[in-house]
This record gives structure tokens, C-alpha cells and sequence, in this order.
């Protein structure tokens, strides 16, 4: 999960499940590109960053891997 910068291309690019995060220029122009990515986009381009919301990331986030921040949370609550 990162924003729209060169290590969230790289990753995405390695074809690591990626969260890009979109807060300036619409990911048209410049997105990280592959089937594991999934993006996060402001209602506009280089609007307050507060209003994208957690929600908003965790559903991305359970889009490209469904299941895996439940199964890696459980985990963590286990240590």
C-alpha cells in the first residue's frame, strides 16, 4: 500500500499486490501498471488527502487479495 511513487511502480511492476494510492496527477497518466494493482483515486486530482478515506484503501486492499489482511491480522494477534 503506498502512493503513486516509484517504489509502488516497482512493485507492481514485480507483481507484488499493490494498493496505489492516487492523490495528485488521475491515474491515467501515470499509474503503476499490472493485474495485482489496485487504485485508490481522489474525487479530483490534488484534493486534500484527508478525504481519501481508510475504507477506501482496506477495500482495494481486499480486492486484490481477499482474505489475506484477515488471515495476516490473526496471525499477528497470535504472536
Amino acid at each position: 500500500v503506498g502512493p503513486d511513487t516509484g517504489p509502488t511502480h516497482i512493485a507492481a511492476a514485480l507483481g507484488v499486490p499493490t494498493v496505489s494510492i492516487h492523490l495528485g496527477f488521475p491515474p491515467e497518466v501515470c499509474r503503476a501498471l499490472g493485474d495485482t494493482v489496485a487504485l485508490v483515486r481522489q474525487e479530483r486530482p490534488f484534493d486534500d488527502p484527508a478525504k481519501t478515506s481508510p475504507a477506501a484503501v482496506l477495500a482495494a486492499a481486499e480486492a486484490i487479495a481477499p482474505g489475506r489482511l484477515r488471515r495476516e491480522a490473526r496471525a499477528a494477534d497470535c504472536r
